[in-house]
This record gives C-alpha cells, sequence and structure tokens, in this order.
C-alpha cells in the first residue's frame, strides 16, 4: 500500500516523517504550508463539494 506523508507529502507513512515539528508542513494535495489533513485546504474543501453535490438526492416539486 502506498502512503503518502501528512506533514511533507513524501512517499511514506507519517510515522517515519524525519521532517521536524518546527519545519513547515507541506501539503501533499495542493502544496501549500499546512498539513495534508488540513480542512481548510482547497483541494479538500473543492473535493468535498464534489461529493456533496454528487450524494445529493434529487428532488422534485410535490404535486398538490
Amino acid at each position: 500500500m502506498a502512503f503518502n506523508c501528512v506533514k511533507c507529502g513524501g512517499p511514506h507513512p507519517t510515522t517515519e516523517c524525519k521532517k521536524d515539528k518546527v519545519d513547515q508542513p507541506r501539503c501533499y494535495n495542493c502544496h501549500e504550508s499546512h498539513p495534508a489533513n488540513y480542512r481548510g485546504c482547497v483541494a479538500f474543501t473543492t473535493t468535498m463539494q464534489a461529493l456533496q453535490n454528487c450524494s445529493r438526492p434529487t428532488t422534485t416539486p410535490t404535486q398538490q
């Protein structure tokens, strides 16, 4: 199974990351300086919006 580090985006599990706590994280998804699990990430919010749009049931007006 392939892993990508939450802290640096490298091809390893986060538990094996050599990045210091004082070093800036690097998001694997958008390459900005925050962890990849940050919910404010542009890539995360865009993906979540797309998923919500796909999973919403279509509604039809009710007849009266």
